[in-house]
């Protein structure tokens, strides 16, 4: 039985050595890419900080216009409560420019939220592989530290 079990040993100690060889290899292969990555996922969040840069007024500006059409249907809806008031053909065509308007500037500030979202999750991503880049380099934990 002797035998037996220090053939497993050895066998299991071969074994290890071979799967920490890959994992260590693995590691190495994945830091390289992230290496590779992280000046594109910084090249992306330049542009995107960019574009939210310039689009700064519009949004400001679609705010201000929903804003605007909320306190007005608040102030309609208490002034009109259940009354009908018939509208002449000029005042409903007012209504629907105000209502494409409304709508324009609720798909401009979506547009900017995507933005914003695309911006977090680069930012996340960035100091993921910032955090995740010290931990493994005992190199940079040191400087830390």
């Amino acid at each position: 039985m002797g035998p037996h079990i220090d053939a497993f040993c050895g066998e299991t100690c071969l074994k290890l050595v071979d799967i920490d060889e890959e994992l260590r290899y693995l590691k190495n292969t994945i830091r390289e890419k992230a290496r590779h990555a992280e000046p594109e996922v910084r090249s992306q969040l330049e542009k995107v900080m960019k574009r939210i840069a310039c689009n700064q007024s519009k949004v400001a500006a679609a705010r201000a216009q929903v804003e605007h059409w909320i306190t007005d249907k608040a102030k309609a809806a208490l002034r009109f409560r259940n009354e009908e008031i018939p509208e002449d053909s000029m005042r409903k065509q007012r209504r629907v420019a105000e209502a494409d308007r409304y709508a324009a500037a609720c798909i401009d500030l979506a547009i900017a939220a995507v933005d914003e979202a695309e911006r977090a999750a680069l930012e996340a991503w960035l100091a993921r592989e910032d955090t995740n880049s010290s931990r493994c380099d005992p190199q940079k934990s040191k400087a830390m530290a």
